[in-house]
């Protein structure tokens, strides 16, 4: 434990922050002037701009936060620290290597140290087997996909180490609500810098998004009747990373809303934050996380009252009713048609047909490599194809699928061990949560060209944490001494 109002450390930092912050006061009307603030309309004391407040603010949550950092022990500190870093990606002007590669190679070689000195043991799970055993498919695939295969090898490398470092450091009931209650307040801090990027944008029309390339940034606005509006990213780097953060959080906070025994007053602020993690996540425009988290909405509330199921599939078909004597239904089949025929979709399902052709006609067994599925594409833009499983199987062949789909089946057989064996109602909402939210991602990724995603390997990996800890992962652990 570390004091942080006495350590040479904090102080450091704090002066260090100081320092930034009168730099920035002496060239605040250069910074001003360059981005026009002064057509937002508000009036800030003593001359300063609406920007030198908005720094001074977040200057103070960063002071707050680092001070808690320090404070910590090493697994707190990791989580914390990569919780933000991976909620501020955008932040790294190099996209090849952000701030959360940076701490989990550093907290990598933090662990290794630590366990080696005090000769405490390693956790290798089943998860860890499994990853290793898909990473021996990736290396396959090279064969086909030659050089440029291997340069990608940081994210798989990277979600492997993530997988292991969670495991590890997620330990105890204790470390896991530390994660979850982390990764909730950081999520509503990122929604409400979200609605506040959205209103600079609708005012300035400038978009404060931070370092996303040229190409990325293209897809960023939405036409509407009222203009160009930004899918807001916040400082994730995407919008589908935003909604991911922003779907994760409202069913977290649904489930803990759900199943905890919580008072009036925190059942109000409970609702507020849902509310403004829900206008974040619809200002981030994803229209097929949108769609998934419309899937499971149902299916939460279904598990939590069961007897009430009759009367939710009642509604459903009233619903469904309504529509079809209003006339609605008619212009909701006539718009899915449309988008299947001449929209996005269409271009998506081309994609993937193109994908599946090209790997069974190609290389069926190891496909083409890594991120190389795009050579299947005759997309002008060398799109490839838009599922998981299917982009798979186009860069890793028949093999790389087999196991990407066990990990996956795995990681849900686990999620639902853990809600059959739980009692307590607070591990109730934990871990229906986890399983809801692996659920989540799972289906949002099926119209996603990525399918080594960070948000599923941390799911994954704070599954298995979960494991072990309700079910006292006996069986499926191996501990290696140092």
């Amino acid at each position: 434990m570390i004091d942080a109002t006495n350590s040479s450390t904090s102080r450091g930092v704090f002066l260090l922050v100081g320092s930034l912050l009168g730099l920035f006061i002496v060239l605040d009307p250069y910074l001003s002037s360059y981005v026009e603030l002064s057509s937002v309309g508000l009036d800030v004391p003593y001359g300063f701009s609406i920007l030198t407040v908005i720094c001074f603010i977040f200057a103070s949550i960063f002071i707050v936060l680092t001070k808690k950092i320090l404070t910590l022990d090493i697994e707190k500190g990791f989580f914390l620290l990569y919780i933000i870093a991976f909620q501020t990606v955008a932040l790294s002007p190099d996209p090849k290597l952000d701030c959360s590669d940076l701490v989990l190679l550093m907290y990598l070689l933090i662990f290794l140290i630590s366990r080696t000195i005090k000769k405490n043991g390693l956790k290798v799970t089943s998860l860890d087997i499994l990853n290793l055993c898909f990473l021996f498919t990736l290396v396959l695939s090279v064969f086909n996909g030659g050089f440029f295969s291997i340069i990608n090898f940081t994210t798989p490398l990277l979600v492997m180490i993530l997988s292991f470092l969670v495991v590890n450091f997620c330990f105890n009931k204790e470390m896991l609500r530390f994660v979850i209650k982390w990764q909730i307040i950081i999520t509503i801090l990122s929604a409400i810098f979200g609605i506040l990027q959205e209103a600079f944008f609708i005012v300035t029309r400038k978009p404060v998004v931070g370092f996303i390339p040229r190409k990325e940034l293209r897809h960023m606005f939405e036409p509407t009747s009222i203009g160009d509006i930004l899918r807001i990213p916040a400082l994730t780097g995407s919008y589908i990373a935003m909604a991911y953060f922003m779907g994760i959080g409202l069913i977290f906070c649904l489930c803990i809303l759900l199943y905890w025994p919580l008072k009036g007053k925190q059942k109000i602020l409970l609702s507020v934050i849902i509310s403004i993690l829900l206008v974040a996540f619809l200002l981030a425009l994803s229209t097929y996380s949108l769609l998934a988290f419309i899937c499971i909405i149902p299916i939460i509330l279904l598990v939590r009252w069961p007897r009430y199921s009759f009367h939710m599939v009642m509604l459903f078909m009233l619903l469904i009713i309504g529509l079809f004597v209003t006339g609605y239904y008619k212009d909701f089949s006539d718009s899915v048609l449309k988008e299947i025929t001449f929209g996005e979709f269409r271009i998506r399902l081309q994609l993937n047909r193109e994908g599946l052709l090209g790997v069974m006609n190609r290389h069926p067994w190891i496909g083409a490599g890594m991120q190389r599925s795009a050579s299947y594409s005759s997309h002008y833009f060398r799109w490839g194809a838009h599922n998981n499983f299917i982009r798979a199987t186009a860069d890793l062949g028949i093999i790389g699928l087999a196991l990407y789909s066990l990990l996956i089946i795995y990681s849900l057989v686990r999620a639902v061990v853990i809600n059959l064996k739980v009692r307590k109602i607070e591990d109730v909402a934990i871990a229906r949560a986890l399983l809801f939210s692996f659920c989540f991602i799972l289906l949002a990724l099926q119209f996603d060209s990525t399918y080594i995603s960070l948000h599923l390997w941390f799911i994954m990996s704070v599954i298995k944490a979960a494991d072990l800890i309700y079910t006292k992962g006996n069986i499926n652990q191996t501990v290696l001494q140092a």
